[in-house]
């Protein structure tokens, strides 16, 4: 833990920065920023450090998430933005978390966040530093901190803010991911507006959600349809929680086209069949 001891940058536009600890030069995270906004003086820091697991938001057992957290607070904000991240950690951080959930490395993912809610999560890829370990994730905003942990410390409770669909835009300016509950209060179409990820979904009373063919509709937990939900042919609707329900009051429709066989001939029960 340094946050006595943080490191301080500017990051005006594209380009990868790597950051240390100011005192010892201990490596801490790279970032590699993908497009031209500019963040401003960034500091980055370890918040909290150990070598085994704990509780995120109330999470329990063994959705534990790592006892390392990372800060990053930039001096401008963006959550449309397109960031790298490569965490450092040493190996004992990591294998102390897999003993104390009996989880393995690989079932990571990243959140950023505060102590009680999750922003955004990222896939990670695990790899290598001499003899400790990386985790590397894509983000759509930098400023926060951020946790370590397998998806479920951080769907339990739908740990993220509520995301509502008005007809035109999101609340909070960008898409629901699978920590946030979702609310359709407008028509949605996926064709014009998106795939939807979330942890939970609720169709409100007169608003109608299409999911298009070679679309999807992506939810962790239970879905509420008060209004319409609509599936075309060949559109996907997921539900990754095994014991998820559908709780229908509204209308379901799911549209599929079936192609008539092509008939060879005509066939008469009182002759021969010669094929």
């Amino acid at each position: 833990m340094n946050t006595g001891t943080s490191d301080q940058f500017i990051l005006p536009g594209a380009g990868t920065v790597y950051t240390s600890d100011s005192s010892s030069g201990d490596v801490m995270l790279n970032i590699a920023n993908s497009n031209s906004f500019d963040y401003g003086c960034v500091d980055v820091s370890v918040s909290r450090a150990g070598t085994s697991a704990q509780s995120y938001n109330g999470s329990t057992s063994p959705d534990f998430v790592t006892d390392k957290t990372f800060d990053i607070v930039p001096g401008n904000t963006t959550g449309s933005g397109n960031t790298t991240i490569t965490f450092y950690f040493t190996e004992a951080e990591v294998s102390g978390w897999e003993a104390a959930t009996g989880l393995l490395r690989a079932s990571l993912v990243a959140a950023r966040g505060t102590a009680s809610s999750v922003t955004e999560t990222s896939t990670l890829t695990v790899g290598a530093f001499g003899s400790h370990v990386t985790l590397t994730g894509s983000f759509t905003g930098l400023d926060g901190t951020y946790y370590f942990g397998p998806n479920g410390a951080f769907i339990s409770a739908c740990a993220g803010i509520a995301k509502i669909w008005n007809g035109s835009t999101w609340s909070g300016g960008s898409a629901p991911n699978a920590t946030n509950t979702v609310t359709i209060d407008g028509n949605y179409d996926t064709a014009v507006n998106g795939d939807i990820v979330g942890c939970t979904l609720t169709v409100n009373v007169g608003n109608q959600l299409t999911v298009r063919a070679g679309d999807y509709l992506q939810i962790e937990g239970n879905i509420f349809v008060n209004g319409t939900l609509i599936i075309e042919h060949e559109g996907s609707v997921v539900q990754v929680d095994n014991g998820a329900s559908v709780t229908n009051s509204g209308t379901i429709n799911v549209n599929l086209i079936h192609t008539k066989p092509r008939l060879q001939g005509l066939y008469d029960p009182g002759k021969p069949n010669d094929g």
